[in-house]
Order: C-alpha cells, then structure tokens, then sequence
C-alpha cells in the first residue's frame, strides 16, 4: 500500500477570463487531498492592489453532479487553512509588472494532509470534480494579462484503497452568507441530521477592526436555551488561538507610490515590516524614505518620500512613482475568523451530532453595518 503525490494536471492555462474551469478526477482510490495550484500574470505594467483572491470567487469538489463535497470562497478556504494548521498558506503576492501571482489552496478529506482512516472514496461515485470558478478584467495597469489564468492540481492518494480502513469522510462546505447590520442578532440555523467537526465563521469589512461587525457569537439549542459554545469576538479569537496555535504572518511584495495602501488580511495588526527595494545614491544626498502612517482594520497606508539631505538645502517630496516595496504584517490569529469546534476527542463520538437535539443556531450578535459574514461546517460523511 503505497500513498502517491500524484501530478494531475500540469498548469494548465485558461483562454478565457472569466469562466468554471472543471477537472474530473479518477474513479478509483483513497483520496486524501488535493492541492490547487492558481496562478495569474500581471498586467504589463503592474497588478497593484490585486491578489488571486481577486480572480477566484469559489472552490468546489462536487461528486455526480450535486453532491458538494466542498464548496468554500479563497478567503473562507484560506482562514480554514490558517486556523487548523496554525500558518499561512502557500502564497506569491507580488504587484510587479508582469509578475505572476500564486495561491494554493489544500482541499482536504481527513483531520490532515494525509488521514489514514478519513479519506474521500472515489469508487464509491460515477464521477468526482473539481470545479473553479474565477472572472477578472484585463488591464495592463493594475490588474492582469489576458488569458494567463493556469491551474494545477497534485493529488495525495492511496489508489490501493481496499488495504485503508475507511471511517468516513470530512466535507466542507459554506451554508450562510449576509451583510451584518448595525444591531441585533443573526440566526444561522445548523441541518438538523449532521455530524459537525467545526464550525467556521468568518466576518470581513474592508478597513474596519476585527470584531466590529460581529460582537459575540453563541451555539444554542433555541428549542430549551441550552448554550453549546458562547464567546465575545475578541475571546473567541483568543479561544482559537490557544487551541490551534495559529501565528500568521502575511508577506507581500508591492507595488506602491505615496499614500497607497496595503490590503494585509491581519485584522489586529500588531507587528509589521515595510522594506523599499532601492539603490541608495552616495554622491547626490538623497535616499528614499518608505513609513506607514496608518492602520485601519487590515489596511496599512504607506508614506514614501524622496529625501534631498543637502546640507541647508534639505527637503522632502511625496514620491509620485512606483516604487518596489516588501511587507509583512502579523497580529491576533486567527483573523476575521475563528472555528466553534468539537476536535477535542477528534473522532465521530466527540463530534456535534445535531440530531440529538431541538433546534440548532449559530448566533452572531450584530455590531456594525457592511461587509461580509460566512458561515460553514466541517461535517462528518460515511459513503
């Protein structure tokens, strides 16, 4: 019994902009997870102030047609990941003209990359897909290349799938989404014949603190008020990282002139570096000076000035072309995320069974308006 990384499509460029690329995968064995590569060219000029979150909306394994296996948004796939693992995902974030920007995004079946007992059977369906869809306009200044969008795809499997002992299976999927309002609660009812492993939720508004839309989140039994999980935001932050462990760093490498910003996606930044990429003139008196001079939410805006030290001659002048910068930011973890989760015995008997009880709700306590609120589950599936 030997388990394959097995190669399976080979970056494959996409001719259209906007568009589901679909990839059916084998019909046998034990697969344990899959990696999907995306990768997108820069226009010719930059790809400022975009990522590949911006050219792909959703990630989808689906098995004969309407059995969703999976089926997050990046950003939910991305916190997932950073949550369980405690680390960022794989990224190339690089605003450089013609540049090419890179994510991966693991899909997983099992507790982990590899799970000897909780993997995806693939004979147990007619077919299984991969399913990508992603749209982008084409600009040589501040976006992408036209037809540069390429996907690839490793598989983790046991093709010897008789010789694992199948337990089940872990599907993902997303089961709400709203715009928080300024007050009041959001009810998010949970099926009521489920397994849940963990439940995902993710609350974003561009600029704005983490844990401003959403103040406290509770898991209750509405049918007798019994409370399963209950948590102001900043705890459950906490809570996640004292469970998980997750220490996220965020790396990118920007292209920026004065007063732009930086999109992070580190909602409490408490640490950050801003490096400029120059060549420092000795003989004129002048070197480039790059700062932040603000923080909102999860957006850094950066101050660049061309400095003339001449002596009794000094000025500063606002830069008003791009310059090369390196960033990094890090702060609470995880961020505009955070799991309510039954792994503490991480087998199906520590698990949420929900049918053993009433009415089940995940309840987000409103606290601003704007944005965006996911919800998802990590359920537990015998095939």
């Amino acid at each position: 019994m030997i388990t394959k990384l097995m190669h399976y499509v080979a970056d494959e460029v996409q001719s259209s902009d906007s568009a589901t690329w679909r990839s059916e995968l084998p019909n046998r064995g034990a697969l344990h997870a899959i990696l999907l590569k995306a990768q997108v060219t820069n226009g010719a000029t930059s790809g400022r102030a975009v990522t590949v979150f911006d050219a792909v909306s959703e990630i989808e394994v689906i098995a004969d047609g309407t059995e969703v296996l999976f089926s997050l948004k990046p950003l939910e796939l991305e916190k997932w990941y950073e949550t369980l693992n405690g680390k960022a995902m794989q990224t190339v974030e690089d605003e450089g003209a013609g540049a090419v920007q890179e994510m991966v995004f693991p899909i997983m079946f099992g507790r982990e990359l590899y799970d000897p007992e909780y993997w995806l059977p693939l004979a147990r369906f007619k077919d299984v897909k991969v399913e990508v869809t992603y749209s982008f306009t084409a600009a040589a200044d501040g976006g992408f290349a036209t037809g540069t969008m390429t996907f690839d795809l490793e598989l983790l499997i046991t093709h010897e799938d008789g010789q694992l002992p199948y337990a089940g299976t872990l599907t993902t999927r997303r089961i709400n989404s709203y715009t928080p309002v300024a007050s009041g609660d959001q009810e998010i009812e949970l099926p009521g014949n489920s397994i849940v492993r963990a439940i995902g939720n993710y609350v974003y508004e561009a600029g704005v603190a983490d844990g401003s839309n959403v103040t406290k989140i509770i898991l209750e039994d509405k049918s007798d008020g019994q409370k399963l999980f209950e948590a102001d935001w900043d705890d459950f932050i906490h809570f996640n990282r004292e469970l998980f462990g997750a220490e996220i760093v965020h790396n990118a490498e920007l292209l920026l002139t004065n007063n732009e910003i930086w999109t992070s996606r580190i909602g409490e930044i408490l640490g950050f570096t801003i490096s400029l990429v120059e060549t420092v003139d000795t003989t004129g008196d002048e070197v480039d000076m790059v700062n932040v001079d603000g923080i909102a939410g999860d957006k850094l805006t950066l101050d660049l000035y061309n400095c003339d030290i001449t002596a009794g001659a000094e000025s500063f002048t606002a830069s008003a072309s791009d310059r090369q910068i390196f960033a990094m930011a890090t702060g609470k973890s995880p961020s505009y995320f955070g799991l309510i989760p039954f792994v503490y015995n991480d087998s199906p008997a520590g698990w949420l069974d929900t049918s053993k009880y009433g009415v089940l709700k995940v309840v987000h306590t409103n606290g601003n308006a704007g944005g965006a609120a996911y919800v998802s589950l990590q359920e537990y599936r015998k095939f």
